[in-house]
């Protein structure tokens, strides 16, 4: 379950409208697919020091493809 339908779940029990075939009308509705990559630290690590955190080599990715978007 995602936080949408848990969401239309907790409303329509407020509102006394959740039946039977509305919980599974909720649940069957198509999840959004979640896009998640992985990259070996053995990839990368040549690319920053070793001092560098996660949270910091990931913000340079990121600034990295804002840049390489900006100039498609």
């Amino acid at each position: 379950m995602n936080a949408s339908q848990s969401a239309k779940l907790k409303e329509y029990g407020k509102s006394g409208e959740l039946t039977l075939a509305m919980v599974r009308l909720i649940l069957a509705e198509e999840k959004p697919k979640e896009r998640k990559v992985t990259i070996k630290g053995d990839k990368i690590n040549r690319y920053f020091p070793e001092d560098y955190s996660n949270d910091d080599i990931e913000g340079i990715i990121i600034q990295l493809l804002e840049e390489w978007q900006s100039k498609q």
